[in-house]
Formats: structure tokens, sequence, C-alpha cells
């Protein structure tokens, strides 16, 4: 699935934008447009200075001028905000902006530019190689389309029962493996929201699905523990197995670093009107501190990891009316409840 960089600054709580050399505005985040009460139609593609002329001459002009000529971070204010601004690729400038406290000071609080720059790289990147894999996985399809046609045909023209048997299970693992890749085809195809009614365990088992030769590598048994009679949540089906699936995949990571097998464990319980799908890992849980920080964006305990994942996952069920929390078990490992409400009554 690709990750489109503009969708990763709108998960932040700090303003960004983004000015190229000739100071053209190339990207307002949701954020900046919030803080500054400027939309992003009225900024974008426009010399900054013209979208905000008052702000030739002072200070905040000095420190973008500094930054580009030296390449140093600084830190200022403009507009009453804090503003901290960095030097990006290609003599771009990638400014931070934040509520400044009451003394008019800038905060402690803000964004790393530095870490932001280098996973916005990471994460355009990983949309070229999301469109690259988009290809692969076609012709893929397309290949097994063509196994599993030839199995039938060698299962029907077979001598012996073993080899009519043996046909047979390459024509069932080619139909299985294409329909893996369809749902991920699927899954990653952008849709607009529709809420509705989703049944649970169908989602859940559609993410299990998905994760599945992980999990088998990892040595970890899932368990599903959800009643039939459950009922429906209301909410984005895609969006509702995309967070399912990165519990599942957190879950699958974290229990394959403690290098033993592990548990997975989902179940739902149902409480005033809403569902709570809880996900239960047998992993090492939380290092200290990090708990706090769980869903901030780019907060991540994985070496190679963008810290996204959590943060998006959190948006996503926000936008369908739920919450997300997770923290660790008091037995070890790391518990994730997803809290949605129930589908109307038909």
């Amino acid at each position: 699935m690709s990750v489109d960089p503009g969708a990763i600054l709108d998960t932040l709580e700090t303003g960004v934008a983004v000015l190229a050399p000739d100071d053209t505005v190339l990207a307002w985040s949701a954020p900046a447009a919030r803080l500054t009460g400027v939309a992003a139609d009225h900024v974008l593609g426009r010399s900054v200075w013209s979208a905000f002329p008052a702000a030739r001459g002072t200070v905040f002009a000095e420190t973008l001028g500094a930054v580009r000529a030296d390449g140093q971070p600084r830190r200022t204010s403009a507009g009453g905000l804090d503003a901290r601004v960095a030097r990006g690729r290609d003599n771009s400038l990638i400014v931070s902006l934040g509520p400044a406290n009451g003394t008019g000071h800038a905060t402690d609080g803000g964004l790393d530019l530095a870490a932001l720059t280098a996973r916005l790289r990471a994460a355009d990147r990983l949309a070229r190689l999301g469109a690259l894999l988009g290809g692969v996985v076609h012709d893929l399809n397309n290949s097994l389309a063509a196994i599993a046609a030839f199995a039938q045909m060698l299962r029907r023209d077979a001598s012996t029962p073993e080899g009519a048997d043996s046909a047979e299970v390459i024509h069932a693992e080619a139909m299985r493996a294409s329909a893996d890749l369809q749902g991920l085809i699927e899954f990653a195809r952008a849709q607009p929201r529709h809420p509705q009614a989703v049944d649970v365990a169908t989602a859940v088992a559609r993410a299990l699905a998905l994760h599945r030769p992980a999990l088998r590598k990892s040595r970890v048994e899932t368990i599903v523990a959800i009643a039939e009679t459950t009922p429906p949540v209301l909410a984005d089906p895609q969006e509702l197995e995309e967070v399912l699936l990165h519990a599942v995949m957190n879950a699958e990571q974290a229990i394959a670093a403690a290098r033993r097998p592990g548990e997975l464990r989902i179940g739902a319980e149902e409480r005033n009107g809403r569902l709570t799908v809880l996900i239960d890992d047998s992993g090492p849980g939380l290092p200290p501190g990090v708990e706090p920080r769980l869903f901030d964006a780019f907060v991540t305990t994985k070496p190679a990891g963008l810290g996204l994942g959590l943060a998006i996952s959190r948006e996503l069920i926000a936008a369908n009316g739920g919450r997300l929390s997770a923290h660790n078990r008091p037995g070890g490992g790391v518990r994730v409840a997803i809290e949605l409400p129930l589908a109307p009554a038909r």
C-alpha cells in the first residue's frame, strides 16, 4: 500500500509547511491551516511572501535566509506561533509551526525536523515501491491463474489417483494464493469511507489471512474467540481491516523479536451499545516510557519502523466514532483495544 507524504503531515499535531528554493509553498498541512487560520488553497503554489506580506523584513524572514545559507536548524516565532526551520533536500525549507506559551516564548514541544525530513524521504520511497508492487501483484495473479488452469488439465488427464490428487493440491494452493493476492489488492486500493454494518469476526479473519505467512514463520499461534452472536459494528470495513492488520503485524513482530513461539488471542466484548475488539499478544510488552507516547506520530520501538501505524490507526478509528488504546498486560505482552459503536438494528 502506498504512503502519501501529505497524508503523513496531516496526522501530526504540529503544523508543517514546505517551501521551495524560490519560497513557493509546496506543502501546507491541515494543522498548519488550523493554527494560522489560512486554508491550504490560499497558500499552495504561491510565494510565502505574497501569502503573508507582513512577514517580509521580520526575524522570521531572516531566519529562513540563514537556514537556507548554512543548513543549521533554527527556532524563531511567526505570527505568535513557535516556528522551527530546517533545510531539506534541494535547498527546500521545512517549517514546523506550533503554539507558543503564555509568555510569547516558544514552547519546548515540537517536531524533530531532521527526523521528519528523513521519514518523509522514506515515505516517498515507500510510495514508489507501492506502485511497483502493484504491477508485480498483477503479474503474480496472472501466473497463478495459469498454474490453476494447467492443474485442472493435469487432474483431468491423470492416469493414476495419486497424480489426480497431486494436481488437485496444486490447483487448491494456486487458488488460495490468488485469493490472498486479491484480498491484498482490495485492501490497498484507496476508497471513500463507507460506514456500514461490519461483522468483526470476518474482518479479523481477513486481516489474519493477509499476514498468515509471517505468523506461521514467527511461530505465532492465533486464537480467535469471537462468539457467533456478536453484533456487527458500524465502521468502514476497509479501514477496520487496516487497523486490525496493523495490530496483528505489531503483535507478530513483537513475538518474533523475543525469538520464541508465542500466542495471539483476539476476542470481543459488548458493553453499553459499543463493541470492543481485544487483541492480546504474548510478546515482551512495551518498553518503559513508551506507553504514554505510543500514539504520537514517529514514535516507534522498531529499528526500521516509521512510527506512523498506530497514529494513523487512532485517526481511522476516531473517524469511525471509536477509540483505540494499548497498554501492557499484567501477565506480560500488550493488549490493543479497538472500541466501535454497534451498527443500528435493521
